[in-house]
């Protein structure tokens, strides 16, 4: 039979010398900030997560991770850039949806003629 040290599993190293904050979760160690501010920063350029993902040597939902971690953590200028991307692209997309819907529409007859022929009611 074994003794109880023996069946003990230590701890890497890297886990033993982490903080944690105030929730006992594990503070975000510096490496890992820098990783996410440059994925945040590689987003900015319009990269894909998979683009990302390959950059860092990481996968596409590592990279997905990265990149919504990021305004939380210290780093904030990237995340910046890449929240002022994505707002300029939903800006231009309202812009473009909003010119169709202002836009004078081709009909195919005027709605005169489709007054006359009963499709519609005239205007008064």
């Amino acid at each position: 039979m074994t003794t109880r040290e023996e069946r003990t599993v230590t701890q890497p190293d890297n886990m033993a010398d982490r903080t944690r904050d105030g929730k006992g979760r594990f503070d975000c160690d510096p490496a890992t900030a820098e990783r996410d501010a440059r994925a945040a920063a590689l987003r900015g350029r319009s990269m894909t997560y998979q683009a990302i993902g390959d950059a860092l040597g990481i996968s596409r939902q590592s990279a997905f991770d990265a990149v919504h971690r990021a305004p939380s953590d210290t780093m904030e200028e990237p995340a910046a850039a890449a929240r002022a991307l994505e707002l300029q692209k939903l800006d231009a997309a309202e812009r473009t949806v909003l010119e169709g819907l202002e836009r004078e529409h081709v009909t195919a007859c005027p709605r005169e003629d489709r007054a006359a022929r009963g499709w519609v009611r005239a205007r008064r």
